[in-house]
């Protein structure tokens, strides 16, 4: 006897979800590398954690939700990256002994990452005007997460500066008007 159809249909939408939920966790997990780099790079170990897992976080949900978040957040990803390796590296240079003065740098560290992200997010992220505000929005949070993971190793003028940098950037796209 066949199954009645409002339980084929509990078991198919079961099946679906899970099959989203397990790629958006592999996808989520080929991430986690750059929370550890910054890690390893010296950044401090609790603030790292908590924003590496926000950022996992955003980044996991985004791809189970899919359509426009996954539009918006793997341009994120990518523009990220560079604000979250800048200050990293920064840290890394001035903690393994090379130059203790290198900690002046990090606010300009910030600052460059998150305007490289934003100009990065005017090419790479969905266009406003044409696909809507939501892709767009998704992947400049993204960008500013990710860039937090880096840039928190300065405290918060390491994120308003990483912020003010990736508004800049992305400022432009904001204005372009739908034709």
């Amino acid at each position: 006897m066949a199954a009645p159809e409002p339980a084929l249909f509990l078991r198919a939408r079961r099946a679906y979800e899970g099959g989203r939920l397990a790629a958006a966790g592999s996808r989520a997990a080929l991430l986690a590398p750059l929370p550890a780099l910054a890690f390893a790079c010296g950044c401090q170990p609790r603030t790292t954690a908590i924003s590496g897992a926000l950022f996992l976080a955003v980044v996991f949900s985004c791809f189970w939700r899919g359509g426009d978040f996954r539009r918006g957040a793997v341009p994120g990803i990518a523009a990220g990256v560079v604000p979250l390796v800048a200050p990293s590296l920064c840290l890394a240079a001035c903690t393994h002994g090379c130059n203790p003065a290198m900690v002046s740098f990090m606010p300009i560290a910030c600052g460059a990452g998150g305007l490289a992200s934003g100009l990065l997010l005017a090419c790479l992220a969905p266009r406003p005007a044409v696909e809507g505000v939501l892709p767009f929005v998704t992947a400049c949070v993204v960008a500013g997460l990710a860039g937090s993971v880096g840039c928190l190793a300065y405290g918060l003028p390491g994120i308003a500066i990483l912020a003010a940098g990736l508004s800049l950037g992305a400022l432009p796209v904001l204005a372009v008007k739908k034709a």
